[in-house]
């Protein structure tokens, strides 16, 4: 699976909203500090988005692929992130659909997709309403959500497609061409099927040689 972003790309598939990239850069270093942690010791989460391996380790995509393979795979790491990202999980709301359904004055959509990874949407929703008490050695709410904002923060776009990144070819500046040449064509262009004026201006380059 290849996702486009809505603000271009080369890749095919399902539109992903623009703060994606900077979603998941943010992801990655909350949760893995960019792959360095790639396998909790306290549970199954595993990748730079620290997904739980028990939760998706059936998954026709996972075939045959054990939890530390999939630390090392980080195409697959992606492949999954974006079917979580878009709903393709079973029994796990996408992440996107949490960002369009949670409403919340404290939160950007971009923000409720991050908090949502983290402690699941019902989770999202009971913190929302009266809060909630995270389990396991887990960063706290606020501790979560304040590392994500500086992550995303920091962020920065590549400013340019891998297109535009190919070396640019300087056009050659253009030929000075000499007066009698530049009359020869004149000829050329005004009666080309003229015989005397072809033989004239054949003449004109000769002497301009």
């Amino acid at each position: 699976m290849r996702l486009r972003y809505q603000n271009g790309g080369s890749v095919t598939g399902p539109s992903m909203p623009d703060w994606y990239p900077a979603f998941l850069h943010a992801v990655s270093g909350v949760e893995s500090s960019y792959g360095k942690n790639m396998m909790n010791p306290n549970s199954t989460a595993t990748g730079l988005y620290q997904q739980l391996y028990s939760e998706i380790k059936n998954l026709p995509e996972m075939k045959g692929v054990s939890r530390a393979d999939f630390a090392k795979n980080k195409s697959l790491q992606q492949d999954i992130q974006d079917m979580r990202m878009l709903g393709k999980i079973p029994g796990v709301p996408g992440l996107l659909r949490n960002a369009r359904d949670i409403k919340s004055k404290n939160l950007k959509p971009d923000e409720v997709a991050a908090m949502s990874h983290f402690i699941g949407r019902d989770g999202l929703m009971q913190q929302l309403k009266s809060g909630y008490d995270i389990p396991g050695k887990n960063a706290s709410f606020d501790q979560y959500l304040s590392r994500y904002r500086a992550a995303r923060d920091a962020y920065k776009p590549p400013t340019q497609s891998p297109e535009a990144q190919l070396e640019v070819v300087q056009p050659m500046p253009p030929r000075q061409v000499e007066p009698g040449l530049q009359n020869a064509f004149k000829i050329l262009r005004e009666s080309p099927q003229v015989s005397l004026d072809l033989q004239n201006a054949i003449n004109i380059l000769q002497r301009g040689q």
